[in-house]
């Protein structure tokens, strides 16, 4: 049977409200006034409740009841997971580590630069590690050990002393092997399962058995990020603002289609709230990726299907550009 190809607009046509939209993305959604006061309300509940808080955040939204106790993976849990890992996917995971690892260890500065600028003035900058970081690793639509990989690893390189994960419980409350995994080949020993709002919220107030941390960082939905931007005046600052999934290609009459479809589903199944754009100068480029994706969308299995169609239609779209100028302008805007 014959599937119909996505559809394919000019850039130069969109009508103004979904130039706008696509242009504001969900990160629009980080500043609206209902995440903010969801966010205040969740940091509020977690400094005044702690520990029970959280656990009850976990029951609501999560439908997993943990005792407060319960929230820190044992230590025998991951010793478990790495029972159980396939062997395959072990080495992978110990692949990725290692070539992140090398990236950061390049990307780190030297712990002092100086350099005399005249005789009898000399400047410098040193560079240290923050004492405490605090990563969330998101759960809900999925499982990503590549997330703390991508999060872990830069603050193994850099010395942080203590590193604080918080990942949200499956249903049957544990937390996904691979995850465990990655924390125990980095060394990270403080694992916390609980709802990612009410987990983010206490890495920034700090519970009796949830540490404070200088800084928190990690993907999220809207209110996660709410939250990271909300936790300032509790003294933890948000790194790195990490919205919902979004992605951009650029791409000109050399590019191969059937590899740009599958860039562009790569980041569309994340979630319904991700956008992933194509951009594509060249006569009929756009209009043979739309034909290619369908059948590549029909490999997906559910959810991811439903995320990747929604990413595609809704905040992103194909759209056919005269040249890469014309791309570039409407990817800085």
């Amino acid at each position: 049977m014959r599937r119909e190809p996505f559809p394919v607009q000019a850039l130069r046509d969109q009508p103004p409200d979904q130039r706008r939209r696509r242009l504001e993305r969900s990160s629009a959604a980080i500043f609206n006034e209902q995440a903010r006061a969801y966010a205040r309300q969740v940091l509020e509940d977690v400094a005044s409740g702690g520990d029970e808080a959280v656990a009850a955040y976990t029951a609501r939204w999560d439908g997993v009841t943990l005792r407060p106790d319960e929230l820190e993976v044992p230590r025998d849990a991951f010793d478990a997971a790495r029972r159980t890992l396939d062997g395959g996917l072990l080495h992978a995971l110990e692949s990725a580590i290692a070539r992140s690892r090398r990236y950061n260890q390049w990307l780190r500065p030297p712990s002092m630069m100086l350099e005399e600028l005249e005789p009898g003035i000399t400047v410098g900058v040193r560079y240290t590690a923050c004492r405490s970081a605090g990563l969330y690793v998101p759960s809900g639509k999925g499982t990503f050990p590549s997330m703390l990989i991508a999060l872990g690893v830069p603050a193994a390189v850099a010395g942080v002393e203590r590193v604080v994960v918080v990942v949200p419980p499956r249903p049957d409350g544990t937390v996904d092997p691979a995850v465990l995994v990655v924390a125990d080949l980095l060394g990270i020993r403080h694992l916390i399962r609980c709802n990612g709002a009410a987990g983010v919220a206490a890495l920034a107030v700090g519970t009796e058995r949830i540490p404070r941390t200088d800084l928190v960082v990690g993907p999220g939905n809207p209110v996660i990020a709410a939250i990271q931007l909300a936790a300032a005046p509790f003294g933890t600052r948000p790194l790195v603002m990490l919205g919902p999934t979004e992605s951009v290609v650029l791409a000109d009459d050399s590019a191969d289609p059937d590899r740009l479809a599958l860039d562009l589903l790569n980041e569309a199944e994340h979630g319904t709230d991700s956008a992933a754009v194509l951009l594509a100068a060249g006569a009929g480029l756009a209009e043979a990726v739309a034909e290619r994706l369908p059948g590549y969308l029909d490999r997906l299995p559910q959810p991811r299907r439903t995320y990747a169609r929604a990413a595609l239609s809704d905040l992103g779209g194909l759209f056919a550009i005269a040249d890469l100028d014309e791309g570039i302008e409407w990817i800085n805007q």
